[in-house]
């Protein structure tokens, strides 16, 4: 949900491992009340950096979850 230009709202729905669901919860803490271009400038190694416990290994479900949030974002039209 978007009020203001900020995203207020967030959720996912994926069917993923647990690492892919630990990326999206992240995303949303990260980009929750910010703009959707301040969310647009979130990246991968941001996530990575925020769990530090992810694998190295599973770094790549980083990298799709954020892009699936990319779509997201697209999908708002704005």
């Amino acid at each position: 949900m978007v009020k203001k230009e900020e995203l207020t709202a967030i959720s996912y729905d994926i069917q993923g491992c647990l690492f892919s669901h630990a990326c999206a919860n992240t995303i949303i803490k990260l980009a929750l009340n910010t703009t959707i271009e301040q969310a647009r400038g979130i990246r991968a190694q941001e996530i990575v950096d925020y769990l530090k416990t992810l694998p190295e290994r599973e770094t790549h479900c980083a990298v799709h979850v954020l892009a699936a949030f990319g779509r997201a974002l697209d999908s708002l039209g704005r």
